[in-house]
């Protein structure tokens, strides 16, 4: 060993997404800081972990992953291609494009990591928002960690609540 520590892969499901690449930085690879990415109202730094990973709810949808050496996402672009994102990736890592790693997940792997880590049924539609009380899925939600409600449960209830009130 020549003293370097060994980074683990990344799990096979990232922020609800399936990781189908990723690459770790090393003294071999450049932060070039020419990629203008904003969490919040900060730019977001040099990190140790890429990851490419495809979209559940929008199969199309291609992520490029900043992340930090436990795999935990700390910013992300959205592409159209793996192409796309390597590209993207390169533009802020020089040299990262040889470090591409193909994750290799097999769909019981898959199934097994959302089953146990996500707790949910692999084959639901795991990844879509409801509203708790209506069931419906909406754009509008606000959530906490155990229940989401969508705006027109809100009305509604924000109706029943002042009627009981002014009564």
């Amino acid at each position: 060993m020549n003293g370097r520590r060994e980074q683990k892969s990344p799990p096979p499901i990232l922020e609800s997404a399936r990781t189908l690449w990723y690459a770790v930085k090393d003294e071999e690879v450049i932060f070039t800081d020419r990629i203008n990415l904003y969490v919040g109202e900060e730019k977001l730094c040099e990190v140790p972990c890429l990851a490419i990973c495809e979209n559940y709810c929008e199969p199309n949808d291609i992520l490029l992953l900043f992340c930090d050496a436990e795999w935990n996402s700390k910013g992300a672009i959205g592409c159209k291609s793996v192409e796309e994102a390597k590209a993207k990736a390169e533009k802020g890592y020089k040299g990262i494009s040889s470090k591409w790693v193909h994750a290799e997940a097999s769909k019981e792997e898959l199934d097994n990591y959302l089953r146990e880590v996500y707790e949910v049924d692999p084959n639901s539609e795991w990844w879509t928002i409801r509203c708790s009380f209506c069931g419906q899925e909406d754009v509008v939600m606000v959530a906490s960690e155990h229940a989401q409600i969508c705006h027109e449960c809100i009305k509604q209830f924000h109706q029943v609540i002042t009627e009981k009130e002014d009564a």
